[in-house]
């Protein structure tokens, strides 16, 4: 929402009753590139998205936050001055929360030096989309990628390399979400619902693009040998096929 006075308004609105309000932590006009800024996206001609794009909108929000009490997620967060402010933020008593997606927390621009511009690859976004958004040169290609099939593992992967505990990497991909949401969800406990998902922590898996079940097949972890192997998934006590594992 570009209306600085209209999305206050909103927010102050969403105060009152008590809504979480969940918004995008980019300025649309400096985040138009496609390539983090520096030595990798001059190097490829690419155009770049500065730090700026993020700590920009992420003030606004910050600011509008503290004026009207609301509750607002905001994210994915991508940098370390990002994550700065937000933790000013906390420490300033602002009801703020944010998130990154786990393929930020893999790659950088570091995984496309190397590629030619014109390659068929992004590392940018988190939602699916179909091939032929991604047949395009690397600069013209939509953003986003199959994220859902792969963030378990890829988290699995963090607690592998020590970065952080098993329960620290759940927290953050169930009861840490509901809580910034203020949903009663995320956890087991008698007579909530049974969304539940059952795991190997030891056993690897080979990501293959073609046998992920989501409508879109475009990850930068093809090939990639993954941890924890999903056997078995309910949402709501409903049996669902594990994935391609």
């Amino acid at each position: 929402m570009r209306d600085t006075q209209v999305l206050r308004e909103a927010l102050t609105y969403a105060a009152t009753h008590g809504l979480a309000v969940l918004l995008p932590a980019q300025d649309p006009f400096l985040s138009a590139g496609c390539a983090h800024e520096g030595a990798v996206a001059t190097r490829l001609g690419l155009s770049a998205i500065p730090d700026s794009a993020e700590t920009t909108e992420l003030a606004r929000l910050i600011a509008l936050a503290r004026d009207t009490g609301a509750r607002v997620h905001a994210g994915p967060l991508s940098s370390a001055a990002g994550v700065a402010m937000l933790r000013q933020a906390h420490r300033d008593g602002v009801n703020l929360s944010a998130h990154t997606t786990s393929h930020h927390l893999h790659l950088s621009e570091a995984a496309i030096d190397g590629f030619d511009s014109r390659a068929h690859v992004t590392v940018s976004g988190s939602f699916v989309l179909e091939g032929d958004a991604k047949r395009m040169p690397f600069g013209e290609t939509a953003a986003g990628i199959a994220g859902i099939e792969t963030l378990l593992s890829l988290m699995a992967e963090l607690v592998a390399r020590d970065v952080c505990d098993w329960p620290s990497a759940l927290a953050r991909v169930t009861v840490g979400p509901a809580r910034a949401l203020g949903l009663a969800a995320g956890g087991l406990s008698v007579d909530a619902p049974a969304d539940v998902c059952v795991f190997d922590p030891r056993a690897h898996w080979q990501v293959e693009p073609e046998q992920l079940r989501s409508q879109g097949h475009n990850t930068p972890f093809a090939q990639w040998t993954l941890p924890a192997r999903v056997e078995s998934v309910r949402l709501a006590g409903r049996a669902f096929a594990p994935g391609p594992s």
